[in-house]
């Protein structure tokens, strides 16, 4: 009989401190045979008779090198045969997968390569990789070729699945049962097909299961399967996901089709609930569970389908199903008998899904360096006092394939009017704003402050489509003209041509000869409607809070179909290089952008996408290209806000904030202005200005995305309080999925309640591991979402609490892989970039490297003083403080921080506590002590105030979420 987990533990903690002859002695003592088997095998998994808990911790740090060579990969940027490596999509024991492209096909794909240091031999590889590429089935991951390369890379080609993996939908809870029950059904077809070839995947686990479309799924990742024939796999290696193993593979006992049945019950059990029927925060509870505990039951399941995963995830493989073959006619047979209505959903809590790294990216400053993707520069436009609002035509009788007409003809009106001299064009996001559909002419005139409105129909008659445009005063709201454009007579490129040359003549009385106006800039009639409907796919994807993929890769597509009808076109070459870029896909990008820039043709769309082009490779000329978009098309309210923020980026504060308010003036309905002016004004301590703000996104709004805006403008502002009632009151009209749970959490956390913050989020995200200080916690998790995201935030974050726990060595590595500091002296550095290099600059004088250390803080004072002056918030005035400290201006340091107490915002004290700068050089200092009590303090006071805002709001005890 197993004896439990804390007999196993004592046991093998006693044994850990031991060695040699007294170690065997005391295993020697330990009765039955069974528990000596146990403890003698957990040992096996530590290092040198250490904890697990502490081979843990190693593994975290020692993999951080693994991190490392994946981003100083010298294949990336390279090819592997005809293939150009783009970046890393994965890393396995013995193989690293690269997202690639092919030129000959112009698709892309993925490779997985061999290790050179895997210890997996060529012959191995090659024999399982030919066995998996004789696969054909439609739920397992195709293999295009096999080859090696001129370098001797051994390497597998496949398609690359850009789907959600199984994994990411079960992190928001279980799956409705039919889903679940279908699911492993093609998963079971899968295996069987496999195991029919003779092989053994070995590691069937959520993220090895790909989302082709809605409803079907492939299985990926055949990486460490086993030929069920060949004597060549090594024996006794534990190979696979620890949750997921078998009893016998965590024995590295020898395998067989049962041990994926046993992978794929765990993977049902886990779709059926949304939890894995075996977890621990320890490997050894783990490894233990699967071993000798029954999983717990779901008492909701119908019993058919209960006895169906008690088969699949019995201990001992005779008493599992034989085979995968009888696995999945069990599961046919137990969905055939169930109600369809059954949902675990009902039963089991969701999960949350993890934040991003917006929180915790470098100072609240942040938030406006990853708002957009660049940052920009322009000049004063001129004068404009003619403000026109295109609002989308109405498409009606089009037909659906062509429904993209009504927004795709006003969209490029509003693009070609916004260069033209003496107008001024309001943004898209306030002229497609649905609330203006209910209202009249002259009142929507009034809410975006137009002179003139322009509208129009799409309807198709049977000789084709035919086009009405009309312009309407806007004080009055009457029509003062109107004009039908048949495409019969006209091509859709020449109606376009009239539609700008009328509307300008009618707005200015002049013809468009006379502007700063340009044509369309392509030549091809099916060009120019492809290119319509790809740049409705285009705006589309950018409308979600979350890029939608699929949309994008639409665009893209027709893109590419337009340029080949029309190959010399600016604008085609400059849409798909947009695209690509928001993509990620920045080699490709490059070739468009260079056609593009080839052509001659003076337009901002091209400069623009440069702009984004030059910030992607983190290169210089990023404000040159961008100031020039901005002079073209002086109404461009994105462009206005990104140069807006590249100016920031600059410690160029006054001018940032001229040109981030027209952003908002010419897009005033627009949430995501109100946002990253909001954001400005908050981070740099324009208070009034801010709440001003706040006012007009209440009286406009009412979503639950304009209430989590208002939470982080008042964030910012150090009204925290404020900031957790209107998240709280954005979780009443959140979606389940949404993240508004989690970040109250995190507020919680930040005025040092807990407490609260873990009744809101168990689990607590990597922001909540930061404010709390729990470092070594938040490298273990931090570690892991670094290999998802790969973004600079998220390596950033992981840098700070490595420095935090005085390993600089490790943050100075993590940073390099961001080309710091060398990226610091580029125009397109960001806010994060910046801050980042204090951090780098304070973890390389903690080093030694003082010389190094020296050359950065002298860069970056000049430009904190700048911030430091300009602003009236606490960031800049803590990050120079921090530079003056490394230099050892202690006294000057300290005069800094003590500004900080009448400034904007409540400083993040595990920057004052624990950066090497401050926690090393201050400590122990009167005056260093009372800046953390100030702030300890005004924490306290957040809290005392806390629940009289909540009352305040209207919020109840119940709706906080906390009994």
């Amino acid at each position: 009989m197993a004896r439990s987990l804390a007999d196993i533990e004592l046991l093998f903690k006693q044994a850990s401190s031991m060695r040699g002859v007294a170690r065997k002695q005391f295993l020697s003592s330990i009765e039955p045979l069974e528990l000596r088997v146990e403890v003698e095998d957990l040992l096996g998994h530590s290092d040198a008779g250490e904890t697990l808990t502490t081979e843990l911790e190693n593994a975290v740090n020692s993999a951080v090198g693994a991190l490392l060579d994946t981003f100083e990969d010298p294949r990336i940027g390279r090819t592997i045969g005809r293939f150009e490596v783009r970046s890393i999509l994965g890393d396995g024991g013995s193989t690293r997968v690269y997202l690639a492209f092919d030129p000959a096909l112009q698709r892309e794909v993925a490779i997985k390569v061999l290790s050179t240091s895997s210890g997996l031999s060529d012959e191995r590889f090659m024999i399982e990789a030919r066995a998996i590429s004789s696969l054909s089935h439609p739920h397992i991951g195709l293999v295009y070729e096999i080859g090696e390369s001129q370098g001797g890379d051994r390497y597998l080609v496949m398609p690359f699945y850009s789907g959600p993996t199984l994994a990411a939908e079960l992190k928001d809870g279980c799956l409705p049962t039919t889903k679940a029950l279908d699911i492993a059904e093609q998963l079971a077809h899968a295996l069987c097909s496999a195991h029919e070839a003779g092989i053994v995947h070995r590691d069937v686990k959520a993220a090895n299961v790909i989302f082709e479309s809605s409803d079907s799924v492939r299985l990926l990742d055949f990486g460490i399967a086993k030929l069920t024939e060949s004597e060549r796999t090594e024996q006794n290696v534990i190979v696979g996901t620890v949750a997921y193993m078998s009893p016998e593979q965590t024995r590295g006992s020898g395998v067989d089709e049962r041990t994926d049945v046993w992978s794929l019950g765990v993977l049902l059990y886990e779709m059926l609930s949304g939890r894995k029927p075996f977890s621990g925060d320890r490997v050894e509870a783990v490894i233990h569970q699967i071993r000798h505990d029954k999983a717990p039951d779901l008492p909701s399941l119908p019993h058919p389908l209960r006895n169906v995963l008690d088969r699949a995830l019995a201990k001992d493989p005779a008493e599992r199903f034989e085979s995968m073959a009888a696995f999945r006619d069990a599961i046919i047979q137990s969905r055939s008998s169930l109600d369809t209505g059954v949902n675990l959903r009902q039963f089991q809590p969701s999960r949350l899904p993890r934040p991003g790294w917006l929180a915790i990216a470098g100072s609240v400053a942040a938030i406006l360096a990853i708002i957009v993707g660049a940052y920009l520069l322009v000049t004063e436009g001129p004068s404009r006092t003619q403000q026109v609002a295109v609002m989308p035509f109405v498409t009606s009788n089009s037909g659906a394939d062509n429904g993209y007409l009504g927004e795709g003809i006003s969209g490029q009106l509003r693009d070609q009017l916004g260069g033209v001299e003496g107008l001024s064009v309001v943004g898209r996001d306030s002229s497609l704003n649905s609330r203006f559909q209910k209202m009249d002419p002259a009142a929507v005139a009034a809410a975006l402050e137009a002179r003139w409105l322009i509208t129009g129909e799409v309807s198709r008659q049977e000789e084709g489509l035919r086009l009405r445009l009309h312009i309407l005063d806007g004080e009055s709201g009457r029509q003062v003209w109107s004009r039908d454009y048949d495409q019969t007579t006209d091509g859709l490129l020449s109606v376009q041509n009239r539609l700008i040359d009328d509307a300008v003549r009618q707005l200015l009385g002049v013809g468009r000869e006379s502007t700063a106006g340009s044509d369309i800039a392509v030549n091809n009639e099916a060009a120019f409607s492809l290119m319509l409907e790809a740049n409705n796919y285009f705006n589309n994807a950018l409308d979600q809070d979350i890029i939608d993929g699929q949309q994008l890769d639409r665009s893209i597509s027709l893109y590419r179909q337009a340029l080949e009808l029309d190959p010399d076109s600016a604008l085609l070459n400059t849409r798909l290089a947009a695209a690509l870029l928001y993509k990620g896909s920045v080699s490709e990008a490059q070739f468009y952008i260079e056609h593009a820039q080839a052509s001659g043709e003076n337009l901002s769309q091209v400069e623009h996408t440069v702009g984004l082009y030059l910030y992607a490779r983190h290169a210089d000329g990023v404000g040159d290209h961008l100031k020039r978009a901005v002079e073209l098309n002086p109404s461009d309210a994105e462009a206005l806000e990104d140069y807006g923020l590249y100016l920031y980026a600059q410690a160029r504060v006054a001018a940032a904030r001229t040109y981030l308010e027209r952003a908002h003036m010419l897009d005033p309905m627009s949430i995501r202005r109100y946002e990253a002016l909001g954001n400005f004004y908050g981070t740099n301590g324009f208070y009034e200005e801010a709440q001003q703000l706040v006012q007009k996104i209440a009286d406009r709004f009412d979503t639950a995305a304009s209430r989590l805006v208002i939470s982080r403008i008042y964030e910012v502002m150090g009204d925290l309080d404020k900031a957790i009632a209107w998240s709280i009151l954005a979780s009443e009209h959140a979606t389940p999925d949404s993240a508004s749970r989690w970040r109250i959490a995190e507020l919680y956390t930040r005025v040092g309640d807990y407490d609260t913050a873990l009744k809101f989020d168990p689990e607590q995200s990597v922001a909540m591991l930061y404010f709390s200080r729990q470092y070594d916690a938040l490298i273990e998790m931090a570690f892991n979402l670094v290999l998802e995201d790969r973004s600079s935030a998220a390596l950033f974050t992981l840098a700070r609490a490595y420095a935090a726990t005085d390993r600089s060595d490790i943050a100075i590595r993590l940073m390099g892989t961001q080309d710091l500091p060398d990226r610091l002296y580029r125009d397109s550095a960001t806010v994060v970039d910046i801050e980042a290099g204090v951090m780098l600059a304070d973890a390389l004088m903690d080093a030694g490297n003082q010389g190094e250390a020296q050359n950065l803080v002298t860069y970056l004072t000049g430009m904190f003083r700048r911030w430091a002056a300009a602003a009236n918030s606490w960031q800049a005035h803590v990050n120079l403080a921090c530079l003056l400290s490394i230099s050892g201006e202690q006294e000057l340091a300290l005069a800094e921080l003590e500004k900080i107490p009448g400034k904007v915002g409540l400083p993040w004290y595990p920057v004052l506590s624990d950066q090497p700068c401050f926690r090393k050089r201050l400590a122990g200092n009167p005056r260093y002590e009372a800046i953390l009590e100030s702030v300890v303090e005004r924490k306290r006071k957040l809290r005392e105030v806390l629940p009289s805002t909540l009352q305040q709001a209207g919020i109840s005890q119940q709706l906080t979420g906390i009994k």
